[in-house]
């Protein structure tokens, strides 16, 4: 396999170029990447490689003077030069130094580079070549010039990444970690720092290798330089904040499966801090306090003094809870347990039921309490959704009522030729107020959630009977079979045999 070493400082462009490298089919593999010419230079007096792709304008030196104090020392290696300047004097200057191919980078085809590099190789025959690789007991490929080393010790350290503003519904879904996981390993591969992994497809990891001599507090360093990097980076392309908690060291790649469940299970404790940071293994506390119940207190509730004293008391009970490093799923189930009790006594005393006071995306229920990823972000919910009940309970408990009525009669009439006059009229409202209200309390219009109910039964009698399209449309009570297949690809995706035929 070819060994290829790129010099590159635009990362989207040294990702591009290693991923038609990488990916072209050819039996080629990109072992190193670097921003600066120094960097390659210092990686050059230790280490080989079949192919140098450099570019020539770098920060520092230029990548001409890098081929000029390398060349001597690895006559054997193939030489490319991907450039922005039209300039003859470069070329010449380029050539002179005994570069094989000097190319325009706004004139590369994709996949012309692989070509062109193996066209090179068969006609220069080169005697060395980089290759050995390592498999260890965790089912990982360690690349041998990226881990295995003499005299080094390792360690894992696991990655989580959430959004600046922390939502329940906000996840990683929205980014590719592939893309992640290069950005990591160019960073690392300049540092010699380690190997980046991604585990069943959402498990973000690395595994550093760092000298034996190095003390902790010199290893804390490197690891802290490397982290400050990576999380500028992260930031910049994906809008996340990166996380990361490391393992103890070991000097064993066997251990790496140890070491990174350990990882793995201590950066839950990510959950009670707010800014990108490392959380070391070796300094964290002991995590084994049990976490307390919320006491829900009724007495005077609803009034400016319990809401202050509401206030006042979550936020001393988060603040310990984060002192103590609590388990944060032993911190929501307790949260839970409170909503659950606030939601009872509303539904007794003041005939609410609180799911109706929220959309669905927010509602209190374990789903959304359980998606949060910041403490700060759920003891901020918390308060919020306590006042918001307050203020809807002493403003609109009347027309909670109402809504909550208009919900149960949808419910049992949606088979029917339901229209906003005749709810109107059953409830002596206007019908465009009832619109207005009923986005405002639940979110979507009303004519939304009818016709949104009336597809959910459909595709139950779909699933469950062999009744023809016109006659479920009939007992949904959609008497427009035309409208009503619009509306169900619409609210699907799929025609009615398409949904059909997919279950």
């Amino acid at each position: 396999m070819l060994s290829v070493v790129l010099v590159e400082d635009e990362m989207l462009v040294l990702l591009g170029t290693k991923m038609c490298i990488q990916e072209s089919g050819y039996n080629m593999n990109v072992i190193a990447t670097f921003s600066t010419a120094e960097a390659a230079y210092d990686f050059f007096d230790s280490h080989t490689a079949d192919v140098l792709v450099t570019d020539i304008r770098l920060p520092g030196m230029s990548g001409l003077e890098l081929i000029e104090k390398i060349k001597p020392a690895h006559k054997h290696m193939i030489i490319i030069v991907l450039s922005c300047y039209e300039d003859f004097s470069y070329a010449r200057r380029a050539y002179e130094l005994g570069v094989d191919k000097y190319i325009l980078k706004h004139e590369l085809v994709e996949d012309e580079l692989s070509k062109m590099i193996l066209e090179i190789y068969e006609s220069k025959k080169p005697q060395y070549s980089i290759k050995d690789t390592h498999i260890n007991d965790f089912g990982i490929e360690f690349k041998r010039t990226g881990l295995i080393k003499t005299d080094y010790k390792y360690l894992v350290g696991f990655i989580t990444m959430r959004g600046e503003i922390d939502d329940p519904r906000t996840d990683n879904s929205d980014i590719s970690l592939p893309m992640v996981v290069e950005i990591i390993q160019e960073i690392l591969h300049r540092d010699c720092l380690g190997e980046c992994f991604l585990r069943n497809n959402d498990e973000l990891f690395c595994v550093f290798n760092v000298e034996k001599a190095l003390t902790y507090d010199q290893t804390k360093l490197r690891l802290e330089n490397f982290f400050s990097n990576m999380s500028k980076n992260i930031k910049n392309y994906f809008n996340k904040y990166a996380y990361m908690t490391v393992s103890k060291s070991f000097t064993e790649l066997g251990d790496v499966k140890k070491n990174f469940e350990h990882a793995k299970k201590s950066s839950i404790y990510t959950f009670y801090v707010n800014n990108p940071c490392i959380l070391w293994a070796k300094e964290m506390k002991d995590c084994s306090r049990e976490c307390p119940e919320i006491v829900f207190s009724p007495q005077n509730i609803f009034s400016n003094n319990w809401m202050s004293e509401f206030d006042e008391y979550i936020k001393d009970f988060f603040k310990t809870q984060k002192n103590n490093y609590t388990n944060p799923d032993e911190l929501k189930i307790k949260v839970v347990r409170y909503v659950n009790e606030f939601s009872s006594f509303l539904s007794k005393y003041y005939d609410l039921d609180i799911n109706h006071v929220f959309p669905k995306e927010t509602r209190p229920d374990y789903f959304n309490i359980n998606g949060f990823k910041n403490a700060d972000g759920l003891r901020d919910w918390l308060i919020k959704m306590v006042k918001e009940t307050r203020e809807y309970i002493l403003k609109n408990k009347k027309k909670e009522n109402v809504i909550s009525k208009i919900v149960e009669y949808v419910e049992q009439n949606y088979n029917t030729n339901i229209s906003l006059a005749e709810i109107g009229e059953k409830f002596h409202m206007n019908p465009v107020y009832i619109c207005q209200l009923f986005k405002k309390k639940m979110g979507v219009t009303l004519i939304y959630y009818i016709n949104n109910l009336r597809i959910e039964k459909a595709k139950s009698l779909l699933l469950s009977t062999d009744l023809t399209a016109e006659q479920i449309s009939e007992q949904v009570g959609i008497k427009n079979i035309n409208y009503f297949f619009r509306l169900f690809k619409k609210s699907t995706g799929q025609t009615i045999s398409q949904y059909r035929k997919s279950i």
